[in-house]
């Protein structure tokens, strides 16, 4: 008998060890990194948010922004999170409403929720570069452009319209 609990040890085991099994990706885009969220001024995952994904990604979402009575109110409405193979943040992408809407410029006869996606890029910053990027979808704030660059926006012109709007990006 204890020879067979060694051999199925080391048949778990040993592809771990090798492989260098560490934290799930999945747990890694989650609340347990939240305080790497902090000390990169990124907004954390609430409690209260639902967590949908597989082993490598995870959308979070406010259960606000899935509720017809609130879906319209100005709001940081979901998070989508991916990690790496290493089981470290690749990047993050936040998504936050107006809760009003414009006419679309892709579809005729349609209309778009105003939006501003923040993206922090965590492997753009190990390797010493700008990690943000910022973009506005609809409204007053899109500004067309070239292809590359069609409703970007800086860090600080996010921020700013977000106040505009009536909320943070950051919830701590």
């Amino acid at each position: 008998m204890r020879t067979h609990g060694l051999i199925f040890s080391a048949f778990i085991v040993t592809p771990c060890f090798i492989a260098g099994c560490g934290p799930s990706p999945n747990a890694v885009c989650g609340p347990a990194s939240n305080n790497q969220r902090q000390s990169h001024r990124l907004p954390v995952i609430p409690a209260t948010w639902i967590e949908s994904g597989t082993s490598d990604d995870a959308n979070w979402t406010n259960p606000a922004f899935a509720d017809t009575k609130t879906e319209y109110l100005p709001m940081h409405a979901r998070k989508y999170s991916v990690a790496n193979k290493q089981g470290q943040l690749k990047f993050e992408i936040d998504y936050y409403y107006s809760g009003r809407k414009y006419p679309s410029l892709s579809e005729p006869n349609s209309f778009e929720r105003e939006r501003v996606t923040i993206k922090y890029d965590f492997e753009a910053e190990r390797a010493g570069k700008n990690p943000w990027r910022c973009d506005v979808s609809c409204g007053p704030h899109y500004q067309m452009g070239s292809s590359m660059d069609n409703g970007q926006v800086s860090l600080e012109e996010a921020d700013a319209i977000l106040k505009e709007w009536g909320i943070s990006r950051l919830n701590y």
